[in-house]
């Protein structure tokens, strides 16, 4: 018999495990309790908005990518993310995101976790913490 996805993933994942946090991305704006836009500004070759992450309304939340043009020859590259730093920075436990991965070639999506603020100091990951990933998947062909 066929389930839908909602209805498997709906039970714990094992006995004493309990619900701490989630986000169903209801209404139509991020919750700024749960989420905060990351790194916004410039970052490697691209410059992360806030416009880029955002709410569709039907309990998604939609990060984009785009190529604005800046003056008659010029573009750059907009995009952006979401992150819980400050607001929710577990130490362990169970994590799980449903994720439906981009498209266009050259899009980086990922879900991870890091300590905040990662990388302060660089260099000692006692102190600053590591990332770690979940999934990546960045699309290049």
């Amino acid at each position: 018999m066929f389930l839908p996805v909602l209805q498997q993933i709906a039970q714990p994942p094992l006995p004493g495990y309990h619900l701490a946090w989630h986000d169903e991305f209801d209404g139509s704006t991020i919750d700024p309790k749960k989420w905060k836009h990351w790194a916004l500004g410039d970052r490697r070759d691209a410059v992360n908005t806030a416009d880029a992450a955002k709410l569709d309304g039907k309990g998604h939340l939609v990060i984009t990518t785009s190529r604005p043009k800046m003056t008659e020859d010029t573009t750059r590259v907009e995009t952006g993310g979401v992150w819980t730093a400050g607001l929710y920075e577990p130490t362990f436990g169970y994590f799980e995101a449903r994720i439906k991965w981009q498209s266009q070639l050259g899009h980086w999506g990922a879900f991870w976790m890091n300590r905040s603020p990662m990388g302060d100091p660089v260099g000692d990951p006692a102190k600053g913490g590591v990332e770690v990933d979940f999934v990546e998947y960045h699309r290049n062909m």
